[in-house]
């Protein structure tokens, strides 16, 4: 990666909520929640966090001149998770019903609400079929940029020029992800043509499915049947 990433990564902490479940009497338990970096650390209040999601957005300059990279997705399923348990808000914190207990604990464990050692290092990917000899050295490190930020939970704007090939590094990122889940490119109807020629040409083992026109035929039966 470049040396200039290297150097802004070395200024991250990414943040990620930490649950832990007490009881509190019979009938209730109590959740407390923090966000802590892989130093175990708090440097955001839960209100920081919410703050910060009712805005959109998933990083935060902290006091000492680091960057707080939150991870707003789990939050996110944390928020879902508090609310189907019927979460109610004391004095004390976040109490739920004793009976959801085993849905809450298992939701925790799945989700693995605890703060990671440290980012993961952007990684040197193995690019499926032609694409390591199609791509330029440039786009090679765009797409691990990708892996990178993914396997963190972080969102990115892949922000080359135009003409640089934004198009082939994101397909060849969706070429190494096509065994884990569909995805969805949203695009103006002027590049939905490009994007299939690129497709077809650098991806083509890339199930396509290309949904334009009216509303009615993006609502389609074909499309919410398509196996993928």
């Amino acid at each position: 990666m470049g040396d200039r990433l290297q150097t802004f990564l070395a200024k991250c902490e990414f943040i990620a909520p930490e649950v832990a479940i007490r009881s509190a009497g019979n009938d209730w338990l109590a959740v407390d929640m923090a966000f802590k970096n892989g130093r175990g650390e708090s440097p955001l209040t839960p209100a920081d966090v919410r703050q910060l999601l009712q805005k959109g957005v998933s990083h935060h300059r902290l006091a000492n001149g680091r960057i707080a990279l939150v991870a707003t997705e789990a939050m996110r399923e944390f928020q879902e998770v508090i609310f189907d348990c019927e979460a109610q808000q004391t004095g004390a914190g976040l109490q739920v019903p004793r009976r959801f207990g085993a849905y809450l604990k298992e939701a925790v464990r799945e989700n693995n609400w605890q703060p990671p050692v440290a980012l993961t290092q952007p990684p040197d990917l193995a690019l499926p079929g032609n694409l390591a000899k199609q791509l330029r050295p440039y786009q090679h490190v765009g797409v691990n940029w990708l892996e990178h930020l993914g396997a963190n939970g972080l969102g990115g704007i892949l922000a080359d020029e135009m003409g640089l090939g934004k198009t082939i590094q994101a397909l060849a990122w969706l070429a190494t992800r096509k065994a884990t889940k569909p995805s969805l490119v949203i695009c103006p109807t002027s590049l939905v043509t490009n994007w299939q020629v690129e497709a077809a040409r650098f991806t083509p083992g890339l199930k396509r499915y290309c949904c334009t026109g009216q509303i009615g035929r993006r609502d389609s039966p074909t499309l919410r049947a398509t196996t993928w």
